[in-house]
């Protein structure tokens, strides 16, 4: 997972979300708000921030009209953040099953390490296991541990 650095925001998305209209109380007002937007346009410029990787796996992904534009805390626990530019996303359409993407697989669960932020970046490690034909395994190394490194670093 690489870092994904945040820039500024669409104005059609801003313009959504002050929009007096605009009702972000509850997951379904905020879904219907969400939809409002051209998702083309946010999927565009999503890509082009994610170097044109999915958030959730880091694969390649181009101008595929099946690519989503997920949340990194769901509408479910979080509406408010519904059309917050920095908690959007471009996942790919995964490899879980005919109409699965990357965002359907996260379904309302919150993500554990935020691509976003660096120090959650620093947490993962890459491992193979034994059994598993090189497969590469992404995992995360607990605060202490990162700690200890940044130590022995110094």
């Amino acid at each position: 997972m690489r870092l994904i650095r945040k820039g500024a925001e669409p104005k059609s998305l801003c313009e959504v979300r002050t929009d007096k209209l605009t009702n972000l109380a509850t997951v379904e007002s905020a879904r219907n708000a969400f939809n409002q937007n051209d998702k083309g346009a946010l999927r565009a410029r999503l890509l082009a921030e994610q170097g044109h990787l999915c958030a959730f796996c880091m694969r390649r992904i181009w101008d595929d009209p099946d690519t989503r534009v997920a949340h990194l805390v769901p509408v479910k626990h979080a509406p408010n953040l519904a059309l917050t530019w920095a908690n959007l996303l471009a996942s790919c359409k995964g490899t879980f099953g005919p109409g699965s993407t990357c965002d359907v697989a996260q379904e309302n669960t919150r993500l554990s390490l935020d691509p976003t932020h660096a120090l959650s970046i620093a947490k993962l490690k890459y491992e193979t296991r034994a059994g598993h034909d090189g497969a590469l395994f992404i995992t995360s190394v607990s605060y202490t541990h990162l700690r200890a490194h940044e130590t022995v670093l110094d």
